[in-house]
């Protein structure tokens, strides 16, 4: 009496021992991968102490103005491009810095358009990119003005990531294009402008879509995307980069890799000040967080992360991409899913997955 029966309570109070062990190291674990990416907020100290030297530069202005726009000071940034201008800097991309930056802060974007157009020659580069913009809403016509100013102004670099950006856009939208020649456009643009991380994360971007569909020579892709975004990553640590870096890790089955990229994408969205982008970039990290917890089986957490996305905005467009780890949710889970948003999950839960 009073003693354990043999081969009952004894192996039951192992399982147990064993489960906490796990759930400690598994906690460990995290907490190592994130201590892993920590240092790179030494690096966003180092360029916030450079955008600041560079107004001791002259014809840093250009550089200062895309810094200070990608760590979220976009009225700053539109401010140091006007200026330069004003003063007669010759750097046409500066107007494009100018735009850009008041596109973000929601203030005098139409208005820097009309003067750029009052300003540039109407047969240079500049123009080019202001018809790209103005092709109606329509993703076809921008594409196809983009690609033929390219051919006229092949060393206008802004063209080529203009080029890519709304390719990337259109990737969002279910456009797709060949990954051969997302790897040629961004190389190419690149190539030449060396320094500048938005093809970067722009062209990654468009092969993540494709890994999506599984793509076949998936692993190069993946391969090329992630070197990419670490080159990225080396010349501005932002938010964007970490959760593509993030979603990476999940396709390449590195899951708790994946949520120590995705909760510091969170951390550095968190950092910036609101922008047009800055909800859609949220939901698109608390939905990839949810498949790297699908993907370690910790479906309660995904579940809530899933709904998070939902919650922020993700469209079923964008919860595609994660359908392949939706699908393995528990009929529980699926349940509350359909029953919480059955607009949204009714066309991707269907019954038998």
């Amino acid at each position: 009496p009073g003693e354990a029966a043999p081969g009952v309570a004894g192996p039951a109070a192992e399982e147990a021992a064993l489960r906490a062990r796990l759930a400690r190291l598994e906690a460990e674990r995290d907490q190592a991968l994130e201590a892993l990416v920590e240092p790179l907020g030494t690096l966003a100290a180092t360029i916030d102490q450079a955008i600041e030297g560079l107004a001791q530069v002259p014809g840093g202005a250009l550089l200062r103005s895309r810094l200070l726009r990608d760590r979220g000071r976009a009225a700053e940034a539109a401010q140091v491009a006007r200026r330069a201008l004003e003063q007669g800097d010759p750097d046409p991309d500066l107007w494009i810095a100018w735009y850009r930056a008041e596109a973000i802060a929601g203030a005098q974007a139409p208005q820097v358009l009309a003067r750029m157009r009052e300003r540039v020659d109407p047969q240079g580069p500049q123009r080019a990119f202001l018809d790209a913009l103005a092709g109606g809403g329509r993703l076809e016509d921008a594409l196809a003005r983009l690609q033929g100013a390219i051919a006229r102004h092949p060393d206008a670099v802004y063209l080529r990531l203009l080029l890519v950006r709304l390719l990337r856009q259109g990737a969002l939208q279910g456009l797709r294009v060949a990954p051969d020649e997302v790897v040629r456009l961004v190389e190419e643009a690149a190539t030449r402008d060396p320094t500048n991380p938005d093809v970067l994360v722009d062209g990654a971007t468009l092969l993540l879509a494709h890994l999506q569909g599984e793509a076949r020579g998936a692993q190069e892709l993946a391969a090329r995307a992630t070197t990419w975004l670490r080159h990225a990553r080396e010349l501005q640590p932002g938010p964007l980069t970490a959760i593509d870096l993030g979603v990476l890790a999940v396709h390449g089955g590195r899951p708790l890799e994946a949520l120590a990229e995705l909760r510091r994408a969170q951390r550095l969205a968190a950092e910036i000040p609101a922008h047009a982008d800055r909800q859609a970039e949220q939901a698109r990290a608390a939905l990839w967080r949810g498949s790297a917890l699908a993907a370690l089986e910790r479906w309660e957490e995904a579940e809530a992360a899933w709904l998070e996305a939902a919650d922020l905005g993700a469209g079923e467009v964008v919860f595609r991409a994660a359908r392949r780890w939706l699908d393995r949710a528990p009929d529980a889970t699926r349940e509350r899913l359909l029953a919480a948003r059955p607009r949204l999950f009714g066309g991707l839960l269907r019954a038998g997955g």
